[in-house]
């Protein structure tokens, strides 16, 4: 008899579960998205949330507003706003209280290309469009810029950024044939760096001469200093 009574309880309390399962299963099938929250992480002016909430309003289950929470399908969403650009990385939540989260990180821009339509790169060599024409104090690229060099010139950058004398002074680039050349914002001359081979040695090289060169003023200024060449500075008046 005892052992009746606790199979008794324990068949009460299992079909007490099931039911509250499926009358919350049921409660929340009837529940809509109550809204969107969108959190952008270092926002650098490229996106919005304007921007992020039109491109989830293009996603086809959120065409009709009162969407159900059982149809919201996060990972298909994440997929979506992954690919908007300016995007790094987006993720995908649903709150208690049936609010959708979005927590965004922006891509962050290394280089200015500067090229009719100008246009951001960030360190992977990937383009981030200035749809909102902001405007970021970073080295400019000087002209066209093929996809298969910027990875290139994304890496001489981000080398010549690891010292803080050049991260402060470069202030543009260009290329040509293979050849790079750059200018400093406070010296009057272009400097000639060639390939991106030996750049070390090079950036070495050209901190010495400006050194140099501001405790030693020439009597001319010089319009150009070559680099091109082992252990040797040549100068253009």
């Amino acid at each position: 008899m005892k052992y009746n009574l606790k199979a008794i309880v324990l068949l009460f309390f299992i079909v007490l579960v099931v039911f509250s399962s499926i009358f919350s299963n049921k409660r929340n099938a009837n529940r809509h998205v109550a809204g969107v929250l969108i959190e952008i992480d270092e926002n650098l002016g490229f996106l919005t949330n304007a921007i992020i909430k039109k491109s989830i309003n293009e996603i086809e289950q959120f065409q009709n507003q009162r969407i159900l929470l059982d149809h919201v399908q996060l990972s298909s969403i994440e997929k979506h706003l992954n690919k908007i650009n300016g995007v790094q990385k987006a993720e995908v939540f649903l709150y208690p209280d049936g609010i959708l989260g979005v927590s965004v990180r922006s891509r962050k821009p290394l280089f200015e290309v500067i090229d009719g339509e100008n246009y951001f790169v960030d360190q992977y060599g990937i383009d981030i469009e200035n749809i909102l024409k902001v405007k970021a104090n970073i080295p400019k690229f000087m002209g066209w810029l093929s996809p298969e060099k910027k990875m290139e010139v994304a890496q001489l950058i981000k080398n010549l950024n690891k010292d803080d004398f050049f991260r402060k002074e470069l202030e543009w680039v260009s290329e040509n044939d293979g050849r790079y050349q750059l200018k400093l914002k406070s010296y009057p001359f272009d400097v000639i760096i060639g390939s991106n081979k030996n750049l070390k040695n090079k950036i070495g090289k050209l901190k010495v001469f400006c050194i140099y060169y501001s405790t030693k003023p020439p009597a001319e200024d010089y319009k150009k200093i070559s680099l091109e060449f082992n252990n040797q500075v040549l100068v253009k008046n």
